[in-house]
């Protein structure tokens, strides 16, 4: 019978014919060192997958599509920040203003966030002479303030409520004669405040340099020459006007209270010089392109467009539904950026009459997460290219246009199979082995 040891492809020599030598008890500690941190290494890669990405025709058969953003306005009042949506159709979304949110900021980089902001019911006033009571006597005019005057004046005043106006603006034109009513009116119940024009185009230092008008008209309380926040946003009516100021009096019976002290008051102490907008929520727009603006608007102010600035923060701009944490942890980093390349980004107007445009391909994403991509999930790409440009005559905005590509992008992470890791696992011993011992044939002679 055949001995099994004759089919033996690993003889051995007798033990007594081998000996230890110092050099390859030193090599031998580095493979015991080194091939388990081999083997580690190699075992992870493997159950990490490895990333593909593939390029097809874009499936996706969507018929909406979800915008997230946020945005912060550091120059422009919420009471005028609106947004628009159009499509490449020339539709116009008129519904949006439940699915955003406003809150007020102030600071450099709008980081002091103030409170949340709501839009007052504000009727339009039909009829100006119906709104404009008491008879104002002939030759009657309001007091009107400059920069000489102002600061001296207002600061002896205990109350003062103050029209900023130009003469350009079409409301402003309208208010004049319930103003001038107002005045009077106030006088006779001798209700313990002054009334007073500002003309801003005569007295730029005062409306832009100091109290930030950012809307004409601008009516404005102050008490001993402090601004009251927010500014007067009812309907432009003599009684309107004298229940408003009438409710501040009482309100600032100890001195105008600070909004935390008394949040429901109609007025607090201004505590900030520059007042800014985040803007924030979620739109739903037919998916072709198209473009979301925002904008300077109001249906009762009129804008200058020099002194609109339209510098911004882009906190986070992203397409289709939000990835979890844990779906963004399984893509690559490289791709992370791309799903959001917006990330606290500031775009600053370098000078008057400046519009800012972002334009915005978006590629249909699949990731395909699981091992062997069991699991699958859509999301967008990003690219964008930034520029600003001078929009004189209009009132500056900034504009978000977005436009679909044609192609997909499929990312996929998988697993090679068990018999390729094996392969390798036992070529990096086997390796490192043979390279240990021909190290050692060079030190041992």
């Amino acid at each position: 019978m055949v001995k099994l040891t004759s089919f033996d492809f690993f003889r051995k020599l007798p033990r007594e014919y081998t000996y230890g030598t110092a050099s390859g008890g030193v090599l031998s500690i580095l493979v015991l060192l080194i091939v388990p941190m081999l083997i580690f290494f190699e075992t992870l890669t493997f159950l990490s997958g490895e990333i593909q990405t593939d390029i097809v025709i874009d499936p996706n058969s969507e018929e909406n599509l979800r915008i997230n953003f946020n945005v912060t306005m550091l120059r422009l009042p919420c009471q005028f920040t609106e947004i628009d949506v159009f499509n490449f159709f020339g539709s116009k979304r008129r519904d949006i203003e439940k699915e955003i949110q406003k809150v007020v900021v102030t600071g450099q980089m709008g980081e002091k966030f103030l409170h949340y902001h709501y839009e007052v019911p504000r009727p339009a006033v039909d009829n100006p002479a119906r709104a404009a009571k008491t008879l104002v006597p002939p030759g009657f005019q309001v007091k009107s303030l400059n920069k000489d005057n102002f600061n001296e004046t207002l600061q002896k005043d205990k109350f003062a409520f103050v029209n900023f106006h130009a003469e350009w603006c079409h409301w402003c034109r309208e208010l004049q004669p319930i103003w001038k009513s107002f005045a009077v009116a106030a006088e006779q119940k001798d209700m313990n405040v002054n009334i007073y024009n500002v003309h801003c185009p005569d007295n730029p230092e005062i409306c832009g340099q100091q109290q930030k008008i950012a809307g004409y008209p601008t009516l404005r309380m102050f008490h001993q020459g402090t601004a009251l926040h927010p500014d007067f946003q009812f309907q432009r009516t003599e009684d309107v006007l004298l229940k408003y100021v009438e409710k501040v009096i009482i309100d600032s019976h100890d001195g105008p209270p600070t909004r935390s002290e008394k949040p429901r008051a109609v007025a607090a102490v201004r505590e900030h010089a520059e007042e800014g907008c985040n803007v924030s929520g979620t739109l739903y727009v037919k998916r072709v392109p198209g473009n979301f603006v925002v904008l300077a608007n109001s249906r009762d102010h009129n804008f200058d467009p020099k002194g609109t600035n339209t510098t911004h923060i882009v906190h986070h701009l992203t397409f289709g539904d939000q990835l979890t944490p844990a779906q963004l942890k399984q893509i690559p980093k490289n791709a992370r950026h791309d799903i959001d390349p917006f990330e606290k980004e500031l775009f600053s107007s370098p000078a008057e009459h400046t519009s800012h445009e972002h334009y915005i391909k978006l590629v249909s994403t699949f990731y395909r997460l699981g091992r062997l991509g069991s699991s699958e999930v859509l999301g967008y790409r990003i690219t964008a290219s930034n520029h600003f440009y001078d929009s004189e005559p209009s009132v500056p905005d900034v504009k978000f246009s977005y436009d679909m590509s044609p192609t997909a992008a499929v990312v996929t992470r998988g697993g090679r199979r068990w018999y390729e890791f094996l392969t390798n696992l036992f070529a990096i011993i086997g390796g490192f082995y043979v390279v240990m011992e021909l190290t050692d044939g060079l030190f041992y002679r």
